[in-house]
């Protein structure tokens, strides 16, 4: 259309500008916006880095100095008990065996073997002065017969032995410590089955249980489980630690899986506890490659420093402050910080926030600031978008099933992966090309806004109702939309300029909503392999969607468009007749 203007009835309106060039600066913020935020995200649950200056030296105890801890003393107890597969029962189970208790006798430390059947615990006790009341670490060193267990669990044992080094060494206890090395976990459970029942008077005495569990030999630490009214213990976690790898959405889900752990055995019987586990590294689990070499050096240096941290915060702190009568809602945002909030006031904030959001919703349909027809219609092409991100899960599912078959864990891994990444990106390009389609195609820039608003609130709700503990993922990006929205409003109510406020607003948006959604992707990813592709890439339109809506909208209303008088009062929508 020739933008002259010839005819003095023709009429100057706010339409959108279709151009490669719009295109390609919306694309590129988009993509550069998300890179960063997703590396941010993904770097929350990459394993705490090992010391630049640690070596594969095998050292004994006779190298370390007394009361510090010592990583290469770890890796070295991995050495000397990972060289072969060690199932409960066996010789070779035995010589693991032994090797604690020789490590034991070496640092002074007294302990009990209680034995059931061929199942024999190993429970060492450092005992603070004046007090009954203490905490139990717990791991468990039988492997099953198809590996060495380097992964499961020995780097678990390794790291409570010098964990138990440093803290008898230290003696600055004012709580009594507990270290439970059990057998027969590859067998179902059978030493914590046999120690809860040889021992009913420990549960009055035991504070908290902390279990080291793996399922894999790579990735972050994950706090992955806790028992009820946790917010207690997860403040004491956080304190204790420097970097937690913790979900709550994720205690959640475990507690709906038939999966079981040592801590299972112990929650049922009524003690207090948290469970973690790395599960990453999925091919090596129970497998001949669950060795020395193939244990991700970060990811044991994770756990580590983890159960030193903590024992050393727990073996001081009030026992009292582990206690609490209420649930938490946490997840990390950024490296190295957990976020914590009481159940109640997540609850109260999330419910606010849908009434809010829900009631400025109606206000806007009220004003006539959107009409009926162009919400329907954005709304429509959202619920598509997510559709059709699903269907591209659900192809991509088949796809990799298919491929997988008869090929090796590694293998089949290395081919999931490329899938899972390939799927991702071709739900992120399409999603932000239909989102710039769509903003281009309407001219009322609220509608989009509004429909994203909608969606949001209808999944806040559903979170709250099913998993509270995971309505944050809604919450706080509905309570963003909504400000900017609002904002939008007051901004061309008094005819202001909103171009920078909508870069600035949606690059804090889009860095926001990647840190808190790369995570949940990557641990759905890892936990579940292929069975939630579809999942996983209807979670990538949520993600997005709200962002893409703001900076899209800019584009959505542009001066210098000549459309003759006839057309100004009705331009070109989303969806005509």
């Amino acid at each position: 259309m020739n933008s002259k203007v010839n005819n003095k009835m023709d009429v100057k309106i706010t339409q959108p500008k279709r151009n490669s060039k719009r295109l390609l600066v919306y694309m590129g913020m988009m993509l550069v916006v998300l890179a960063v935020g997703i590396t941010l995200g993904y770097h929350q649950i990459t394993p705490t880095e090992a010391p630049k200056d640690y070596t594969n030296k095998i050292i004994t105890l006779d190298d370390v100095e007394e009361k510090n801890a010592d990583f290469t003393m770890t890796m070295s107890h991995v050495y000397e008990m990972a060289k072969e597969p060690h199932p409960s029962g066996s010789q070779e189970i035995e010589s693991v065996r032994a090797y604690i208790i020789e490590q034991l006798d070496k640092v002074g430390s007294t302990y009990e073997i209680q034995q059931s059947s061929i199942l024999q615990n190993i429970l060492v006790k450092i005992d603070a002065p004046n007090t009954e009341q203490g905490v139990m670490f717990v791991s468990h060193y039988d492997s099953t017969t198809g590996g060495p267990g380097a992964g499961d669990d020995l780097i678990s044992v390794a790291s409570m032995l010098e964990a138990l080094r440093v803290v008898q060494q230290q003696n600055q206890l004012t709580n009594d410590m507990y270290f439970l090395f059990t057998d027969g976990e590859e067998l179902g459970l059978l030493g914590a089955e046999a120690f809860v029942a040889a021992n009913p008077d420990m549960k009055e005495k035991i504070a908290q249980v902390v279990n080291l569990e793996a399922r894999g030999n790579a990735g972050t630490l994950l706090m992955f489980e806790t028992s009820n009214d946790n917010k207690g213990m997860v403040q004491a976690l956080s304190k204790g630690v420097d970097h937690v790898s913790a979900f709550s959405f994720l205690a959640s889900f475990y507690k709906m899986m038939p999966n079981d752990t040592d801590l299972s055995v112990f929650l049922r019987a009524g003690y207090s506890g948290m469970n973690f586990a790395m599960a990453d590294g999925v091919e090596a689990y129970h497998e001949p490659i669950d060795n020395y070499d193939n244990l991700n050096r970060n990811s044991a240096y994770m756990y580590f420093k983890t159960m030193v941290d903590l024992a050393h915060h727990l073996s001081t702190v009030d026992l009292g402050v582990l206690q609490s009568n209420e649930d938490a809602v946490y997840f990390p945002f950024l490296k190295g910080n957990t976020l914590i909030f009481s159940n109640k006031l997540m609850l109260i904030s999330s419910i606010l926030v849908g009434i809010l959001s829900l009631t400025w919703g109606c206000t806007l349909l009220l004003r006539k600031e959107c009409r009926l027809k162009d919400f329907g219609g954005t709304l429509l092409l959202i619920l598509l978008s997510a559709l059709g991100a699903g269907a591209v899960g659900k192809a991509g599912t088949y796809l990799a099933k298919r491929m997988i078959k008869g090929t090796s864990a590694t293998e089949a891994l290395s081919i999931l992966d490329i899938f899972f990444y390939t799927m991702c990106v071709i739900v992120i390009i399409g999603m932000l090309l239909l989102t710039y389609w769509g903003a281009t195609r309407i001219a009322n820039k609220q509608a989009f806004l509004l429909s994203s608003l909608v969606i949001l609130n209808i999944l806040n709700w559903a979170c709250l109702v099913i998993l509270n503990s995971m309505a944050y993922i809604f919450t706080i990006p509905l309570f963003l939309l909504m400000i900017y929205s609002m904002a939008v409003f007051y901004l061309d109510k008094r005819k202001r300029n909103r171009k920078l406020f909508t870069y600035v607003f949606g690059t804090v948006f889009g860095l926001v909503a990647a840190i808190l959604y790369t995570p949940i992707l990557y641990i759905l990813f890892i936990g579940l392999l292929s069975n939630l592709f579809f999942a996983d890439m209807i979670i990538i339109v949520i993600a997005i969607l709200p962002v893409a809506v703001v900076l899209a909208g800019k584009d959505a209303l542009h001066e210098s468009t000549i459309y003759p008088k006839g057309l100004a009062a009705n331009p070109p929508r989303l969806f005509t007749r």
